[in-house]
């Protein structure tokens, strides 16, 4: 995955794909089909990587094209998608737990 110039998701419905999430972790630029809200949560198009419309191969390719022709655009993709998905980590999920505990017990 680490070595990889982009990641595809051509899904006709997800709920919340943990490929997608592996990927965005990574730091690998994404294409992800607007198919469900568990991807658009993932993927903020143009943001943190790009949606295309569903069975829509030619906007997959279009997609694809753009991410692999445009290094500063998969570089910034890639800084955003890190970022977005930090809070999903099991460590910041891990903390934020203890933290209610450690409220509810007070």
């Amino acid at each position: 995955m680490l070595s990889s110039g982009a990641f595809a998701l051509p899904s006709l419905a997800e709920g919340s794909p943990l490929a997608l999430l592996e990927a965005m972790a990574c730091g690998v630029p994404v294409v992800a089909t607007d198919c469900s809200s568990g991807v658009r949560e993932l993927v903020i198009d143009g943001e943190t990587g790009l949606l295309v419309r569903s069975a829509d191969p030619a906007a997959l390719a279009q997609g694809l094209r753009r991410l692999l022709t445009s290094g500063d655009l998969r570089s910034q993709l890639s800084t955003r998608a890190r970022r977005h998905v930090a809070d999903r980590a099991m460590a910041s999920i891990v903390e934020r737990w203890e933290r209610l505990f450690r409220d509810v017990l007070r």
